[in-house]
């Protein structure tokens, strides 16, 4: 029987990411583009379900250049909005929820649900939702009466570990329980 050929080593990836850990800043995750067009991860949440993971998510998002690519700037960070200009108000919502004005699609109030008493997670998603929306961290600290000691940097940092969570289903006028979404949503 002859030998058969085989093809030649074909590049295996269109392009690849090198993406840092969050909980150790010297591991890195490889995100590539296969030649089929798909970005798969090395991480173990992306080898288990098979589901965009955080680290493709923030590829997709132009965070990280592409190896052998120069490194763009970091993009701006969001100019604080004033509070005068925000209007924070008490609804009947899962989460937080921006409300846009239509004219110039600027977001002039903010949906905020109402805060069930003795459940940190959730405030603590709250306070995550408001802050990424450019809430400053002061008006928020004034407004829920924060303990000094609770930092904008370790809300994040709980939001990043442990997920979001907010009010379940709406039925009958109220929330069913809660919907758990995990850190690789965050």
């Amino acid at each position: 029987m002859p030998k058969q050929t085989t093809k030649s080593n074909a590049k295996r990836y269109e392009q690849q990411w090198d993406v840092p850990s969050e909980s150790d800043r010297a591991a890195y995750y490889t995100v590539s583009l296969t030649q089929e067009g798909q970005l798969i991860c090395s991480c173990w949440p992306f080898l288990r379900n098979r589901q965009p993971c955080k680290h493709i998510r923030t590829v997709q998002s132009g965070q990280i250049a592409a190896r052998g690519q120069p490194v763009a700037a970091p993009p701006a960070a969001p100019a604080p909005i004033r509070v005068s200009e925000l209007r924070l108000v008490l609804a009947n919502v899962r989460c937080v929820t921006p409300v846009a004005d239509q004219a110039d699609a600027v977001i002039c109030e903010v949906k905020v649900p109402q805060m069930p008493a003795g459940n940190e997670h959730f405030l603590l998603t709250v306070l995550h939702d408001l802050s990424q929306i450019g809430v400053p961290w002061s008006a928020l600290q004034k407004r829920y009466r924060l303990p000094k000691e609770l930092t904008l940097d370790w809300v994040l940092q709980y939001v990043r570990d442990y997920g979001r969570l907010i009010y379940g289903p709406l039925r009958d006028g109220k929330f069913e329980g809660w919907e758990y979404l995990p850190p690789e949503g965050v």
